[in-house]
Order: C-alpha cells, then sequence, then structure tokens
C-alpha cells in the first residue's frame, strides 16, 4: 500500500500546501520556532485534506490549478489553525466559553 492510498491524500498537494504554509510563515518574527513548525505542518495537512473537496466544489479539473490551489490552502490554512489554536489557548487561560471568545476576537480585529 503506498502513501496515497494510505493516507488518502495527494502527495504533490501536501508538498506544495506545505511550500505554501511556509511562505505564510516567513514574515512572522515573534513565533517560537516549534510553533511555526507545527503551523507548517498543519497548513500542508490542510491543503492536502481538503484541496480536493475544494476543487470539486470549484469545478477545477487540471492538475497544475489543483496544485496552485494547495498552495493558497496551505497559505491560509496555516493562519486558520493559528487563529483556532490561540482561541483555544484563551479558552483555557480564562476558562470562556467558545462563542464569547470568538466573539471577542473578531472584536479586536
Amino acid at each position: 500500500m503506498d502513501f496515497e492510498t494510505l493516507f488518502q491524500l495527494k502527495f504533490s498537494q501536501l508538498v506544495v500546501g506545505l511550500c505554501g504554509a511556509f511562505v505564510s510563515i516567513l514574515h512572522r518574527k515573534d513565533i517560537e520556532p516549534w510553533l511555526a513548525f507545527l503551523l507548517i505542518i498543519a497548513g500542508g495537512l490542510t491543503a492536502a485534506y481538503l484541496t480536493e473537496a475544494i476543487a470539486e466544489w470549484i469545478h477545477v479539473t487540471n492538475e497544475p490549478t489543483k496544485n496552485s490551489l494547495s498552495f493558497i490552502v496551505g497559505l491560509f490554512g496555516m493562519k486558520v489553525t493559528e487563529v483556532v489554536f490561540s482561541l483555544l489557548d484563551t479558552i483555557k487561560k480564562n476558562g470562556q466559553t467558545i462563542l464569547n471568545v470568538a466573539i471577542s476576537f473578531f472584536k479586536k480585529k
């Protein structure tokens, strides 16, 4: 059984998604190296697992365009993961509900 069959993803989309996540994190100077590593992995996995679904949803069929989509999903998937981690950390520290934390987070932006 090969990698793609075992994990139900395309290796090329994982690699391109990792690259998108890496580009997204390049401008960050205030982030711990271990968190940067985890966010890059999260962005790559997000791209690997969501690209096919998004491509089907927006009717993209050719592979080069799907790989471009993987890059974009990795780029933004890492940021979405970071926001979720931040929300969960705030909930843990303050004992607030998810809804209250989400509302206050978006009010700040």
